[in-house]
């Protein structure tokens, strides 16, 4: 009996020295992502990436940006260019209106608004054909100002790409078929700017903000159109966060307090409006877009309703 046991035992262990012997070989399989390096951390990705390339269903797109780092004033040239690579011709129109089939716009990392970009030079045609091996290019230049209604701002330090996006129609593929691909730099050396969450935090904390919304709500939701994003507002915790489009629709619908946030020269604007409370339903504050100190208050009056014998 002890025999027997003793077999049995030597036949586990030879099983789980194959078993173990068959991880390892499996273990070292090319196919496997690269082990990390000597030091014990993950290869890094690299900060500045000053050309990429992307492809879908043989549409190259190849973006670069001249520099990796650049100043205030500076112009940031980019160049896309697309190719393609098929057997066949594709065609390429706008899809979108206002929205260029071949394009590129400047993007911010955080949320402050991004900037379209105009075509330098002889821009390529707004639609047309590529056929096989045929290329196209597209060359730009950013000024450094970010789209933000109702006025341009300078970008502030810190990280920022170029994307370059193309949509074909391609032969056999149902749906249009976009390649998008972007290019990372850095901006130094410009003033902060204040994000419009940040703004809205410095207004819920001011006594003046309070003494306006006493007595009207408990909160107030508010649209910054240059990130497309919505907040809201809690004036008993004085916090602040991001929130849904519909909930900004629904609070407005309802005549509680909203508010749009926007540039004015060197300063944000934030415009509040309660249509069902009590004069003065309109109230609006200005900070400085960099440091967020509250530059004054407003109470704008509704402008008299004309009269019979007024001139239209």
């Amino acid at each position: 009996m002890r025999r027997q046991w003793l077999a049995l035992i030597l036949v586990a262990v030879a099983v789980a020295a194959v078993i173990f012997a068959i991880s390892r070989s499996c273990g070292d399989d090319d196919s496997n992502p690269p082990q990390p390096s000597g030091s014990g951390s993950p290869t890094p990705v690299p900060d500045i990436i000053s050309e990429a390339t992307s492809e879908r269903e043989g549409i190259q797109l190849t973006v670069k940006v001249d520099g990796e780092e650049f100043e205030p004033g500076d112009e940031i040239p980019a160049t896309a260019v697309v190719k393609n690579n098929r057997q066949e011709a594709v065609t390429y129109r706008a899809i979108v209106p206002g929205e260029a089939a071949f394009r590129m716009e400047a993007l911010s990392t955080v949320p402050l608004g991004s900037a379209s970009l105009e075509p330098v030079g002889d821009a390529p045609p707004a639609e047309g054909t590529l056929e096989p091996g045929d290329d196209l290019e597209l060359k730009v230049e950013w000024d450094q100002q970010l789209d933000t209604p109702q006025d341009p701002i300078q970008a502030p330090p810190g990280k920022y790409s170029i994307r370059g996006t193309f949509i074909a129609s391609v032969p056999g593929v149902a749906e249009p078929v976009e390649v998008e691909v972007a290019v990372t730099f850095k901006i130094e050396g410009s003033e902060p700017v204040l994000t419009p969450l940040d703004v809205l935090g410095r207004a819920v904390s001011s006594d003046e903000l309070k003494q306006w919304m006493d007595g009207r709500a408990e909160n107030v939701i508010c649209a910054s159109p240059s990130t497309g994003l919505f907040y809201q507002a809690f004036m008993t915790n004085e916090s602040v966060a991001e929130t849904f489009d519909f909930l900004y629709t629904g609070q407005g619908d309802a005549g509680l307090p909203i508010c749009g946030i926007v540039t004015d020269g060197d300063m944000w604007r934030l415009n509040f409006l309660h249509t069902k409370g009590d004069e003065p339903i309109r109230f609006n504050m200005l900070f400085d877009l960099h440091d967020g100190t509250l530059i004054g208050t407003e109470e704008p009056t509704p402008a008299p309703a004309p009269s019979a014998t007024s001139a239209p």
